[in-house]
């Protein structure tokens, strides 16, 4: 986890974090603490093979991850899309999840374009199975293609 998110993340109160879907945060924390290792965003987290990009506004420090080299990289965004319509089409629509909605909906925007412009393959825990696939431009807008599974 970055520096900066595991900061934000650990020095939650209660309350907030509670309003933002960690009822327990206190014993979430307490239970992650020995295996987190931060990072600076954008740091290589193994040469060669992984390093974390940074998105900025879903938290503080959220960071993608780029695995792979080039030419044949996929990209992990996170919580930077949490719907393969929405965050897709609409990308620069504010979202209750992010910390900072207008720099959330500016980095959404901007990753949407970026990865659609260079053919990027991605990787969504929050997309539909298998989760893998690419943005593309579609008319006026975007569309996710998801990679066929034969």
């Amino acid at each position: 986890m970055s520096a900066p998110e595991w900061t934000w993340l650990s020095g939650m109160s209660a309350e907030t974090a509670k309003n933002i879907g960690i009822p327990r945060v206190t014993e979430l924390v307490a239970t992650i603490r020995t295996k987190v290792v931060p990072f600076e965003p954008g740091a290589d987290l193994l040469p060669g093979v992984v390093k974390a990009v940074p998105i900025k506004g879903h938290t503080p420090g959220h960071s993608a991850y780029r695995i792979g080299s080039d030419p044949h990289t996929l990209l992990v965004f996170g919580d930077a899309l949490h719907s393969s319509i929405v965050s897709v089409q609409k990308p620069s629509w504010k979202i209750a999840f992010d910390t900072d909605p207008q720099t959330g909906a500016a980095s959404r925007t901007a990753l949407v374009a970026k990865v659609a412009a260079t053919g990027q393959r991605l990787y969504s825990e929050h997309f539909p199975f298998p989760g893998v696939g690419k943005i593309v431009k579609h008319k006026t807008g975007y569309v996710w293609v998801p990679e066929s599974l034969n």
